[in-house]
């Protein structure tokens, strides 16, 4: 596989063990429950190898406060109480993944996709979600004061609780969204481009 294109590739269960991946493009790729040994690891750069160990070991005891791990896919993980403050997620996959209670200040989250990811009671003071796709997803009690969601797709989330204080919401679509009413958007710019007083 040496120098191969495996851009978002579905290698989900692929014996991946004893290959050289040295080369090879991997944005995006899809590792779920991949089979590797260490010595494959070590043929592709460091940002690859962090994520081959997060998807094979799990994200727990990982250090990835303000790593670059853009354009990977992530989805399905569990990052529950982690520590992921300053990341750099921007246009990376991580769809249905849990993110209870997860550190997120000051992220870089610029068109993820977490379509039916878990943020209840999460910490996003401060993150940038532009044009992201957080539909379905579970917002409870989460904390996203001065959050940049420009363009962001919040349909169907639920955001009871959710503290959305002088968040920018200029162009996103909250179709949908689960209750509207319950959230605190206190000098927050909304969808239609007026500040809530």
């Amino acid at each position: 596989m040496n120098d191969a294109d495996l851009s978002g590739a579905n290698l989900a269960k692929a014996n991946l063990t004893g290959a050289n991946l040295s080369g090879t493009n991997l944005t995006l790729t899809n590792f779920w429950k991949i089979l590797i040994d260490d010595a494959a690891i070590q043929t592709v750069p460091e940002k690859w190898q962090l994520v081959l160990s997060i998807v094979t070991e799990g994200a727990a005891g990982q250090e990835l406060t303000g790593r670059d791990l853009k354009r990977t896919n992530l989805s399905g993980l569990s990052f529950i109480g982690m520590n992921l403050t300053g990341i750099d997620l921007s246009q990376a996959d991580l769809s249905q993944t849990n993110l209870t209670g997860a550190q997120l200040g000051e992220a870089r989250l610029i068109e993820t996709n977490f379509s039916g990811a878990d943020f209840t009671g999460a910490d996003l003071t401060n993150v940038n979600l532009s044009g992201a796709n957080l539909s379905q997803t579970l917002l409870i009690g989460a904390k996203l004061s001065q959050a940049n969601l420009s363009g962001a797709n919040l349909t169907g989330a639920n955001m009871t609780g959710a503290d959305l204080s002088r968040a920018n919401l200029s162009g996103a679509n909250l179709m949908l969204a689960i209750p509207t009413t319950e959230v605190n958007l206190a000098g927050a710019t909304l969808p239609n481009g007026r500040v809530n007083n």
